[in-house]
């Protein structure tokens, strides 16, 4: 009988040569320009993603109620908002002060005080002050920031005294899969989900799945800038390429929203399990 010879995978190179490029375009700067776009996002859907995804922590028993959570790459309040809501204490960590600038705001506008913003890079903060500091540490859908990922995991991991957790999409919705093409975002490439999933297990992390349908509604012009900017990472948009994105956002868009379903996850596993 011929032995077959295994070679593992290499999930972590694999991750690496995925996230690169796109980590380094993110840069403060970009996410400062996105500000404006993706707080209408969160708003026009009522923070949809981070409710769906509170739903899950709750009926996992993850958290508690006054339970402090860490919420890395917090953005305009999506998941921090609604933990607040719940009686949790978070801390946010968002390196966009753009971005911080609209969570103090929707804050505000909700009455809660028990979000304490952190102006920082997940990479940049010191963590020696909060190991063992956190019941749950989740990275948001930021995950690409990281193209050194297990250093990162390892990090959140050191902070926590209970649970980590990441939040991301799950493969490319198909209503995007045409616009990607015609603007020659990028090519066929493995899922992100599949991929961090294996690469937590081939480290000896046997985490928890929960994925979800999550609707995201913006303005068209919040649209528009969304795609718009995403693109000219990667290159100078064609007056073609506007003209596909304008298509594109007419063709999602329900009672003058531009509206997407889109299958999320939500992964989590214990520290010090």
């Amino acid at each position: 009988m011929t032995s077959i010879e295994k070679h593992p995978v290499d999930w972590a190179g694999v991750w690496r040569s995925m996230t690169e490029e796109v980590a380094r375009k993110s840069t403060v700067e970009y996410w400062n320009s996105r500000a404006a776009d993706y707080n209408d996002y969160i708003l026009s859907s009522g923070f949809d993603h981070g409710r769906s995804a509170l739903r899950i922590i709750q009926e996992e028993g993850i958290l508690i109620k006054n339970d402090k959570a860490l919420d890395i790459a917090a953005g305009p309040g999506s998941l921090s908002i609604p933990l607040a809501e719940t009686g949790f204490n978070v801390t946010a960590l968002e390196p966009s002060d753009t971005m911080g600038e609209y969570l103090v705001e929707n804050a505000f506008r909700k009455g809660l005080d028990s979000i304490e913003l952190v102006l920082s890079t997940w990479q940049d903060v010191d963590i020696s002050p909060w190991r063992d500091s956190f019941d749950l540490v989740i990275c948001s859908q930021a995950l690409w920031h990281f193209p050194d990922l297990m250093d990162q995991v390892v990090r959140m991991e050191e902070v926590s005294r209970g649970w980590c957790g990441v939040l991301l999409g799950v493969d490319d919705e198909p209503e995007f899969a045409d616009l990607y093409r015609a603007l020659g975002l990028r090519d066929e490439e493995p899922d992100r989900f599949l991929i961090f999933f294996n690469l937590l297990y081939s480290h000896g992390r046997f985490a928890d799945v929960r994925t979800f349908q999550t609707v995201m509604k913006r303005s068209k012009g919040s649209a528009f800038s969304m795609w718009e900017k995403c693109a000219e990472k990667f290159g100078t948009l064609s007056a073609a390429d506007k003209k596909n994105i304008s298509n594109h956002i007419e063709r999602c868009t329900v009672d003058g929203l531009y509206t997407t379903t889109n299958t999320m996850a939500l992964i989590w596993w214990p520290v010090n399990a």
